[in-house]
């Protein structure tokens, strides 16, 4: 429908090395909107990659810091790809900056294909 938003991912070939340092966009439970900066990539339960990001004074202003706190989890962070908004996580854990699921990690498109195709699935037999 057209009231539901849709929002392009990374290519699960795209080695996330070369996205360390980015601006990432994220928002929060209470409206606002903050910056911030991707300082890592790590694998979580071997198979589900997870991107951590932290303010960075010296490239963007602190009045764009926020803390992610109870209530903020499944709000989304975006980084901008050719002046369009791409979906790259999902709050899921506390404290400053972000954590959350890199949804352009192959692990994670795995998962998520396989929901997608269970939901099909489900609709056909349905």
């Amino acid at each position: 429908p057209d009231t539901v938003a849709v929002y392009p991912i990374l290519s699960g070939d795209i080695d996330p090395e070369i996205l360390l340092g980015s601006k990432l966009i994220s928002t929060y439970k209470n409206r606002t909107v903050g910056l911030s900066v991707i300082k890592k990539f790590d694998l979580f339960s071997n198979d589900s990659e997870v991107v951590t990001t932290r303010a960075n004074p010296d490239l963007i202003d602190s009045s764009w810091d926020r803390l992610t706190v109870h209530g903020d989890s499944g709000h989304p962070s975006f980084l901008i790809v050719d002046g369009q908004l791409t979906l790259l996580s999902t709050h899921t854990f506390v404290g400053p900056g972000t954590k959350g699921p890199y949804f352009g990690g192959p692990g994670n498109q795995d998962k998520i294909q396989r929901i997608m195709d269970d939901l099909l699935a489900a609709e056909i037999g349905s």
